[in-house]
């Protein structure tokens, strides 16, 4: 990819000297097919790059989702084994330890 750019930059200069040079009308066209090119190249790279990304990161989400759901059971159940009360019954049995405590202003 870089020597694909590297190519490019140098016909670019030349053709750039060619026009100041010798003032080619079709110099310009060449320049303007060039620069569509390769703004329409990188654009379509960048949007792939971004394609990937939003796949990998919906994939990391789907997985975390999974723990999630998975710890959440897990929970569940060993609360179950362990004690005879809820996961509601211990919360509210532990809210003052898990809660700040309010502050009064004066």
């Amino acid at each position: 990819m870089l020597e694909l750019f590297l190519i490019i930059n140098s016909v670019l200069l030349l053709l750039i000297y060619f026009q100041l040079r010798k003032n080619l009308k079709g110099a310009d066209a060449h320049i303007a097919g060039l620069d569509f090119h390769l703004r329409k190249y990188f654009a379509s790279v960048s949007n792939s790059v971004n394609e990937v990304n939003a796949e990998r990161h919906k994939e990391i989400c789907n997985h975390l989702d999974d723990i999630s759901h998975s710890t959440q059971r897990t929970a569940k159940i060993l609360s179950e084994v362990n004690s005879k009360e809820t996961i509601e019954e211990q919360y509210e049995k532990n809210k003052p330890q898990w809660l700040p405590s309010p502050r009064i202003v004066d």
